[in-house]
């Protein structure tokens, strides 16, 4: 009897002129948004073969993802997806109020069909008619397959998926609706209301903690977002088979009220009962340790780091303990609020790391407070919107007006004394920073504005390694020397690579230690990293030579960087290692730059990428001695040369003058030492030049290998890089001439003949 029930409601569906609107319009929403896509891609990717005609592909590009599911508001599914919120309403607003308004609902209430087999069999009926909207969606994927070598069709599988689930819960929220009245207009109004309401719930009573779960759990935003980047959850899935067997329930009981003229207490405790169960397993199903997750992507896009997922899987010793800290005078204040704990924090941040580690207790603390002299976050002079906004005021009036600025309960912010007896976040700023505590240890976390607030993955493994074995490898600056400074700011200075809070790339959020050790003074510690001599402009003594030479002999990492004009400072220690400075300094005229800024390529790492130098000698070694030399940047033949003699930069551009010695040949500027020592492998970098680490020059140079530089040093124990997923995925078989050809047939023809079909059996059927 459902089998039949179905098959005239899906016949109902297809003499419908909405359903014929909505199936054509979803195709053509679906046909423009593949066809402008795949045209822009394919005109972008004509262009990169004509510059080079060895392109390969598009560097970090998810062809499927940016195409079908990305965050390109235009991609297909987000583009249809948008419009269900309106269609649907249309589809299921005659499901139930049909048989009203024909008359036909006294029959059914008084034929032997149970009202579970009449409903179950008409939302039979539109789930089918979902599944063929699937079906239109995936003529794109046809035309992908044929289009790319590489399709992702794990994705496109779980998109869809994601996207029929969504179909049957608009239909059976519609269904329900369709049960509370005989008008049309009125049953699609009330889905549409509800469906808004449902939309936004997770947005509602964010700030208030009684209800802030029970909204977000029940809420239809972002469930959807996970299948549209190829991750499928239990907790998804049970979301929307929950949703659809309430509504489902309560259009029973809505029928069976009416046939039954029940008192509207008993009807009330049925739909009450099906609302808390319904609840009730939402809140069970959404339990971190029950969550079950599949990753369907090529690459594994949703999924963290296999790096990361050791990392955690190493905090196997019990629950770990993540405080929150929220400063009310923080610009990014609103990150840590409870309005967008649900969504931004826990959803968006942590639930990737939840499903590795699932025990994880999240505790949240709000104060105000400020350092109104200097700021440890940016090593710089105390700066602050509100605090200059108010000159004169206390800094409590100060948070009261801000409070009251962003409608905050200022009673929920602890006052400085009050949390300064619990912990010292002056260190950090008095930014948005989480502490994190397991089995007896610390470490910080931090939020970085440069990068979306949150820390990615890397900083998470920093944090672990803290966590589980307290690993903080150690690095000491040489000071007494006219050195570069890890405790200045200025322009030659080191500070913005090593201290810098802000900075996400910086060291010490890559797990280091930073000091300053005096060779005079101080004993270099055995359990260095590396010890960092960095341009000494006045010669070592005896005492502090022997000491290098003593801590080297023993096995000790280093890194060592100088600078023409001073190179009889570092000569001596270096000759001991095979390596010296060449005199002089390297020249390199170009239209763009003066003549001392050196163009460097990466032998063995990419030939096509170069790095700045700026003012650098050349290095000269030999392979003879106890280390092996390996050049790590070295200059291009016939464009760079060493010159003996005096320059001035900024004038015309210096010529080559082998009569007073300089030297025409391709030279390294960056080299490292190894050889085996103590059952370890001894690593000294040395470079011909100190401005690439600067300060002024970090940001000019290739910056993102700076951070290996150090990690090298570390024996492999620090190993936090993160390697991009390479996607298969990046560029398309077809030319720019076939792209076109194919948007006119998937926007135009396509459409009309679906089009034509339609009228021909609206037409035949109102004949008959």
């Amino acid at each position: 009897m459902v089998f039949h029930i179905t098959k005239n409601e899906l016949r109902n569906l297809f003499y419908s002129p909405i359903s014929w609107f909505v199936m054509i319009l979803i195709l053509v929403l679906c046909s423009v948004s593949y066809g402008y896509m795949i045209e822009a891609i394919a005109e972008a990717q004509e262009s990169s073969i004509h510059r080079n005609p060895n392109w390969s592909g598009f560097n970090n590009m998810h062809g499927t993802l940016f195409v079908f599911s990305g965050s390109h508001p235009d991609s297909v599914f987000n583009l249809v997806v948008s419009k269900l919120l309106f269609l649907f309403p249309l589809l299921s607003m005659t499901i139930i109020s049909r048989e009203f308004n024909n008359g036909t609902h006294g029959l059914l209430y008084s034929s032997p069909i149970k009202l579970w087999q009449l409903v179950l069999g008409k939302y039979l009926g539109i789930v089918l008619f979902a599944f063929l909207l699937v079906l239109i969606i995936s003529v794109t994927f046809i035309a992908a397959g044929l289009n790319a070598d590489n399709v992702d069709y794990g994705l496109l599988f779980t998109a869809a998926l994601g996207y029929f689930l969504m179909c049957c819960t608009f239909a059976a929220i519609g269904m329900f609706m369709s049960s509370l009245t005989s008008y049309y207009i009125i049953s699609a109004i009330l889905t549409l209301i509800t469906l808004v309401i449902f939309s936004r719930l997770g947005e509602l009573w964010q700030d208030v903690d009684i209800v802030r779960d029970i909204t977000y759990s029940i809420s239809l935003i972002g469930v959807i977002d996970k299948f549209l980047f190829g991750l499928i959850t239990t907790k998804d899935v049970a979301y929307y088979l929950i949703v659809i067997s309430m509504f489902v329930l309560l259009t029973i009981f809505r029928l069976q009220s009416n046939r039954n003229a029940q008192h509207w207490s008993k009807s009330a405790i049925k739909y009450v009962s099906v609302i808390m169960v319904g609840l009730g397993l939402g809140y069970v199903t959404s339990r971190p340790k029950l969550i079950g997750y599949w990753d369907n992507t090529q690459v594994k896009i949703s999924t963290i780091d296999s790096k990361a997922q050791v990392a955690l899987k190493r905090l196997n010793k019990g629950p770990l303990e993540v405080t929150l800290y929220t400063n009310l005078m923080d610009d990014y204040v609103d990150y840590g609020m409870p309005a967008t704990r649900n969504a931004g924090y826990l959803d968006k941040f942590w639930s990737k790391y939840q499903r590795f580690k699932r025990d994880i207790d999240f505790k949240y603390e709000y104060y105000y407070d400020y350092n109104p002299v200097y700021d440890n976050l940016t090593l710089a002079p105390a700066k602050n919107y509100f605090i200059d906004k108010y000159p004169g005021k206390s800094l409590k009036e100060i948070a009261i007006e801000k409070a009251a600025a962003r409608d905050f309960d200022i009673d929920m912010f602890k006052t400085p004394e009050e949390m300064r007896k619990q912990i010292d976040l002056d260190p950090e700023g008095y930014s948005l920073v989480m502490k994190l505590k397991y089995d007896g240890r610390t470490a910080t976390l931090r939020t970085f504005k440069s990068q979306g607030v949150w820390p990615k993955e890397d900083k998470i493994i920093v944090a672990v390694n803290q966590l589980v074995d307290g690993y903080h490898p150690k690095l000491a600056f040489v000071t007494g020397h006219l050195e570069r400074s890890v405790f200045k700011t200025g322009e030659r200075e080191y500070t913005e690579h090593t201290r810098y809070l802000a900075s996400p790339h910086t060291l010490v959020n890559l797990g280091f230690t930073v000091d300053s050790l005096s060779l005079e003074k101080d004993s270099i510690p055995s359990d260095l990293a590396a010890l960092v001599l960095a341009d000494p402009k006045v010669e070592l003594s005896e005492t502090e030579f022997a000491k290098l030479e003593r801590y080297i002999e023993n096995g000790g990492n280093m890194i060592i960087t100088g600078e023409p004009g001073k190179q009889q400072v570092l000569n001596p220690l270096l000759q001991k290692l095979g390596v010296q400075l060449m005199s002089g300094q390297l020249l390199q005229p170009s239209e763009d730059e003066t003549a001392d800024k050196i163009r460097c390529q990466l032998p063995g790492i990419h030939e096509d990428i170069t790095f700045l130098m700026d003012g650098a000698t050349g290095i000269s070694y030999n392979n003879e001695g106890q280390f092996k030399i390996t050049p790590m940047a070295k200059t291009r033949a016939g464009k760079t040369w060493i010159s003996r003699s005096k320059n001035v930069f900024d004038s015309i551009a210096p010529v080559f003058r082998p009569e007073l010695g300089d030297i025409d040949s391709s030279m390294s500027t960056l080299v490292l030492l190894t050889r085996e020592k103590n059952g370890r492998e001894q690593r000294i970098l040395v470079a011909g030049d100190a401005d690439f680490l600067s300060n002024d020059d970090i940001g000019k140079s290739l910056s993102h290998l700076v951070p290996g530089i150090y990690h090298s040093m570390t024996d492999g124990r620090n190993d936090i890089q993160i390697g991009r997923r390479e996607s298969i995925d990046n560029k398309l078989s077809i030319s720019l001439a076939t792209a076109q050809v194919q948007k006119i047939i998937m926007v135009w023809i396509l459409p009309s003949l679906m089009l034509l079909l339609g009228t021909v059996i609206l037409v035949r059927r109102k004949r008959k």
